[in-house]
């Protein structure tokens, strides 16, 4: 139970579920930006491991030399068969891409009017994540294979429920 004291315009509460919300969805913010961070740099540490194991054995150049460089057609190729765009890869896909957005704005549009202070912290928590998987497309995926779309399809309507449950 929590009420507005005369003159004062911060709200009180007699028990401690606002801390308490609160202080679950920064976990959870930040366990899931973590997760997000790791599913990246796990398939990042694959490819290069990889790439540098190939070096190590003694890849040979066209002159016979010791190839001491990795070429960044080499590297998309290891990309590519480490971490493909596709589902249940290391390499993320179109449809994990859009449900961990979706989540996160989610939790985002449903809890900010009980703390908006969350919605400052979500707000940088999903462009943290954005960009992390802005990083994965470039230099774990390595671009994906081109694929047409009308639009964002489904996630249209699933986005449209979110907002209106909020």
């Amino acid at each position: 139970a929590c009420e507005l004291v005369r003159g004062d315009t911060v709200l009180r509460c007699k028990d401690t579920c606002y801390l308490q919300l609160q202080q679950t969805l920064n976990v959870l913010y930040f366990s899931h930006t973590l997760s997000t961070l790791a599913l990246i740099i796990v398939p990042m540490i694959r490819v290069r491991w990889a790439a540098r194991a190939e070096i190590d054995k003694g890849g040979h150049d066209e002159h016979g030399e010791t190839q001491q460089e990795y070429s960044l057609l080499q590297y998309q190729e290891k990309c590519h068969m480490l971490a493909s765009y596709q589902y249940e890869s290391a390499g993320g896909s179109y449809v994990k891409d859009f449900m961990e957005v979706v989540l996160g704005f989610s939790v985002l549009a449903c809890f900010s009017l009980v703390s908006p202070g969350m919605a400052v912290i979500g707000f940088i928590a999903q462009i943290f994540e954005y960009r992390l998987l802005a990083f994965r497309m470039v230099w774990v995926t390595c671009r994906p294979y081109p694929a047409g779309s009308e639009g964002i399809s489904e996630w249209l309507s699933v986005l449209d429920v979110v907002l209106y449950v909020a």
